[in-house]
């Protein structure tokens, strides 16, 4: 019934069997059918190591792709399983290559349209991009993927404490200049790509799981005793995180939890932690330098996530060093592992890029996740996984798909009036998670209903009286469109529906609430 392939082009490589499903045949999948085809598509790559068993060394590494200007989320281009990762690269990644170079050059074919391709960038974790570029790994003395750094080794710890090396370029790793650095030529060399600025580091990775699950670790549970929080410290920070938690928009895809669960928290928690509530939890409770140090990042990582990219570039990457710089004056120098030093080069990245959550693992990990639940057995993993993906292309074909504004919810006692609306992605309505909106001009309303008037749309909503700024250094938060207020609203006003700016996520506070925008939405 669901039409399972019975037979598999299964390759025995070094170190484990391979399949390889292909680029083309995905993207045929993606626009087969569909009419307004694009001219021109880039795309992202990511490779990765998956382990699924706890009882043994079992494990995938699967080679995903994902078309940039599609909302379709990634697709698996080939997958490798072992009991450790593959053995020979090149081998591994030989069948990827020579597609992947052959649709660059000559792009694709669909329903007799055609489509160029370009690849955009190579997204993976320290150590996987270590593997596929066959450099030195990240806690090695020259393991710093964009600049020439020597790192220093002290009471086990490999640090990086020079902020103005010299930058690598595509030719200077091709011509492997820094000898240190290579461990092998890899075939992605192959490829018409630089090796060096097209492997940007991972916001999940780098700033989230890496540098602010590591200030949380520092802040519990380290031994500085100027910067660790007391018990009623920690207490205090989790009661304003679970009054935070009863007033979180449903446009995050995790509840908040308290730092008693720290080390359960998942990307999106970190995420949420450092844009939304960190400043607010832990204001007048972290020691001033180390709250101004975290504020710097913050403010940064807020920039490099919004549409403020553009044209506070420059503030983000002096705010980037201070906190870097911050980091080893506040914590010492061994705290400048990979992770803190590489936040330096992250401006780079996204000047070339865009915003941090335009190239991210994010998808990759969940795709990730999502295969590890294709399994039903142990046996035969690979086999398993390739079967439930033909199934699924079978009941599921890949759809691009759009969502548009929409009014629900219609109110019996008024006429073209909506208790509910969706915008721009955006669900409001007069709870208190989703009623509360930033308006073009930087005022804050509340919402109360939508109202259709003739073809056009408008909002019924109550202006917040007066706002201030949460912090003044190293930005004033207005700037970020981050507000405290007492939130006292004044009388009901219309305002059109192309008004909105964004969703505003509130947080009560000791002596008030806060404002704060939505920069995603999951």
């Amino acid at each position: 019934m669901l039409k399972t392939p019975k037979t598999h082009v299964i390759q025995q490589i070094s170190g484990g069997t391979y399949w390889y499903n292909g680029i083309s045949k995905n993207l045929s999948l993606m626009y087969s059918g569909n009419k307004n085809k694009p001219k021109e598509i880039s795309m992202m790559f990511n490779v990765d190591g998956l382990p699924i068993s706890r009882s043994s060394q079992s494990q995938f590494w699967p080679i995903m792709g994902q078309v940039y200007e599609s909302e379709y989320g990634p697709f698996f281009i080939g997958i490798f399983h072992g009991y450790t990762k593959p053995k020979n690269l090149d081998e591994y990644l030989s069948s990827f290559v020579t597609e992947l170079n052959d649709l660059l050059e000559n792009g694709i074919a669909i329903d007799g349209e055609h489509i160029v391709i370009e690849c955009r960038c190579f997204l993976c974790d320290a150590p996987a991009k270590s593997f596929v570029k066959c450099n030195a790994y990240h806690n090695s003395y020259f393991g710093c993927n964009f600049c020439c750094v020597e790192g220093i080794y002290d009471d086990n710890r490999m640090s990086y404490n020079q902020l103005n090396c010299a930058l690598r370029t595509d030719e200077s790793f091709r011509n492997q200049l820094q000898e240190e650095h290579h461990k092998g030529k890899s075939i992605l060399e192959a490829l018409p790509i630089n090796m060096v600025t097209d492997f940007p580091n991972d916001y999940l990775h780098l700033i989230l799981l890496g540098i602010q699950k590591t200030l949380l670790k520092i802040w519990t549970l380290g031994n500085n005793y100027n910067t660790k929080l007391s018990a009623p410290q920690i207490a205090l920070v989790n009661m304003r995180l679970l009054n935070f938690a009863k007033s979180q928009p449903n446009e995050f895809a995790r509840k908040i939890r308290t730092l008693d669960c720290l080390k359960h928290w998942k990307g999106t928690e970190l995420r949420t932690f450092l844009l939304y509530t960190g400043p607010v939890a832990l204001k007048d409770i972290l020691s001033p330098e180390a709250y101004y140090n975290f504020l710097a990042l913050h403010c940064a990582v807020r920039i490099c996530s919004s549409s403020m990219v553009d044209s506070h570039l420059v503030i983000a990457k002096q705010l980037f060093k201070i906190f870097a710089e911050g980091c080893i004056e506040i914590y010492g120098e061994q705290c400048m592992s990979h992770n803190f030093h590489n936040i330096i080069h992250v401006v780079n990245d996204v000047k070339k890029f865009g915003k941090l959550d335009s190239y991210s693992c994010f998808p990759f990990e969940s795709k990730l996740f999502a295969l590890k639940n294709l399994l039903r057995k142990g046996d035969k993993p690979l086999a398993q996984v390739i079967n439930r993906l033909s199934e699924l292309e079978l009941l599921h074909p890949k759809k691009i798909q759009t969502q548009k504004n929409m009014l629900a919810k219609e109110m019996k006692s008024e006429k073209d009036s909506y208790e509910e609306l969706f915008h721009n992605k955006m669900r409001y309505n007069k709870t208190e998670k989703n009623k509360w909106m930033l308006m073009n001009n930087n005022e804050i309303v509340e919402f109360e209903k939508a109202i259709n008037i003739g073809e056009k749309t408008y909002v019924l909503g109550s202006k917040i009286k007066k706002t201030s700024n949460l912090y003044e250094t190293p930005l004033r938060s207005s700037l970020l469109d981050i507000y405290a207020s007492d939130g006292i609203t004044g009388s009901p006003q219309m305002f059109p529906l192309e008004s909105i700016k964004t969703k505003m996520f509130l947080m009560q506070s000791d002596d008030g609430v806060v404002f704060s925008p939505l920069l995603h939405n999951e």
